[in-house]
């Protein structure tokens, strides 16, 4: 046990390090964001109190440990408090912050299950997207969200694109790629790379033993859309 608490001190320090390093050079937040996404090592709490640290911009309180508060550039707080009993279980925890998008970020989490909400700096417009990272296209105005579960089917298979229409986000392409019914058409988008403003290439994972085999993925190509006439199409060619 304090080996344990000693290791976990050891490696808090590491990180608060690493943080007031990046703090002062002014690029903390998104390292910090990309390294703790996946980090199993730290407590929720833990990863949490660094982010609100290194992103909140001073706007972010921690006020317990069901009550979370961000306040917008335009003086309104957007309340969101945790419930934990017999029915239902939700969980707040802050995530992080996108300067790219204005976007605040807060995990969203219950019983085996997670999303997350993205909110406005500005004004405090709620969006929900399944997974992270967001991946912004070039000029800063859209962004992909995917979330892909071929082997548990656990969480969705799903690919979404967000473009800025001013004072707001708006989904402009969501497909679910899962298909129970024929799970042999099934594929989950693994990643997602901007070729240019208006083109984006998924890469595309299947189960490799089949979908829902719990057997592990492998990479199935690549699906390509680009938007035509103000829409997303998909490229046959």
């Amino acid at each position: 046990m304090k080996k344990t608490c000693f290791l976990r001190i050891i490696y808090l320090s590491l990180f608060i390090a690493a943080l007031q390093s990046c703090n002062s050079n002014g690029n903390g937040c998104r390292p910090l964001m990309d390294s703790l996404l996946n980090n199993r090592d730290m407590l929720p709490a833990e990863k949490e109190a660094l982010l609100i640290a290194s992103c909140g911009r001073g706007e972010v309180i921690r006020k317990d440990s069901l009550n979370l508060v961000i306040k917008t550039a335009q003086g309104k707080e957007v309340a969101l408090q945790s419930k934990i009993d017999e029915t239902q279980t939700i969980i707040y925890t802050f995530a992080g912050y996108y300067e790219e998008g204005g976007l605040y970020v807060v995990r969203k989490s219950g019983w085996e299950w997670e999303n997350y909400l993205l909110i406005e700096r500005e004004n405090g417009e709620r969006y929900e997207v399944t997974n992270m990272p967001l991946i912004f296209s070039p000029d800063k105005k859209s962004f992909a969200s995917f979330s892909s579960d071929q082997a548990t089917l656990m969480d969705a298979n799903r690919f979404e694109i967000w473009e800025n229409r001013g004072n707001s986000w708006k989904l402009t392409l969501a497909l679910n790629t899962a298909d129970k019914m024929f799970p042999e058409k099934s594929w989950g988008p693994a990643n997602a790379t901007w070729i240019s403003n208006e083109e984006i290439d998924i890469l595309r994972e299947v189960g490799v033993n089949g979908y829902g085999t719990d057997s592990g993925t492998k990479e199935d190509g690549i699906e390509k859309y680009m938007k035509v006439n103000g829409s997303w199409v998909r490229k046959t060619k």
